[in-house]
């Protein structure tokens, strides 16, 4: 060991929270070598921590932007929405609600609505509508009225989105029963364009609806497990919006 190094006994200063330490370091042996400490012990001399940047404002606009471009991409579908087709089996009944805009919109606000209001809401809500829907579907295919379908199911896409978009907790009794009505005039669509049809249409549209009901359901939860309600609220906004588009359209 070096000379000068052993001789080395001045104390180094030391302040903040390294005065204790530098009163024990002051205390040990001439011989032991005292080294300065490798970073700076004063907090003024480190450099200032930079915030990390925050991502949920450019999150929340990106599916903004998502939500309201799907909305304009669905709107030329509500012009063939409800057209009839040629046949009405099973595959046809499972295709049917992904043919029209306002059907798809309407079932998956179902189920963000349901994933918001949680409890019960998210199996009675969904059953609801589809126990609804298949009664509706028997009045259009055996008991045909005058009645117009296109406003009540665009309504049911406005209200429905909207409602998701104000979280609203309406009791579980009066959400089964706007669901339901909503229920009823979707199912009547199918029955009035499936004129003898037998039971393979009507079980693929079911199928299809809890399907789409399932996905929004599934959507909400898993946003909210991740504390990002708002994206749900977004997504019935957008809904909202897909269906006032398609009114107009």
């Amino acid at each position: 060991m070096q000379e000068s190094e052993v001789r080395n006994t001045k104390p180094f200063p030391l302040d903040g929270v390294g005065v204790g330490l530098g009163a024990l370091a002051n205390r040990l042996p001439k011989g032991v070598v005292r080294r300065r400490p490798c970073c700076p012990v004063n907090s003024a001399d480190a450099p200032p921590l930079q915030p990390l940047p925050h991502r949920g404002g450019e999150a929340c606009r990106r599916l903004r932007q998502v939500a309201f471009g799907l909305a304009f991409a669905l709107a030329p579908a509500a012009a063939q929405a409800h057209p009839g087709h040629g046949a009405f089996d099973l595959a046809h009944g499972l295709a049917h609600p992904f043919s029209g805009a306002d059907h798809m919109l309407a079932m998956l606000s179902v189920g963000l609505w349901a994933a918001l209001r949680g409890g019960k809401a998210r199996f009675a809500w969904p059953a609801a509508f589809v126990t609804a829907m298949v009664a509706g579907f028997a009045l259009g295919r055996f008991q045909p009225i005058a009645w117009p379908v296109e406003p009540p199911i665009l309504a049911s896409v406005i209200v429905l989105g909207a409602l998701t978009a104000a979280q609203a907790r309406l009791p579980l009794a009066v959400g089964v029963t706007l669901i339901g009505a909503f229920g009823v005039a979707h199912g009547y669509a199918h029955g009035i364009e499936a004129p003898g049809s037998g039971l393979g249409f009507p079980l693929g549209f079911v199928l299809s609806t809890a399907a789409l009901h399932a996905i929004g359901l599934g959507a909400g939860a898993l946003l909210q497990r991740f504390g990002r309600p708002e994206l749900v609220r977004l997504l019935g906004a957008g809904a909202a919006a897909g269906g006032l588009i398609l009114a107009v359209a």
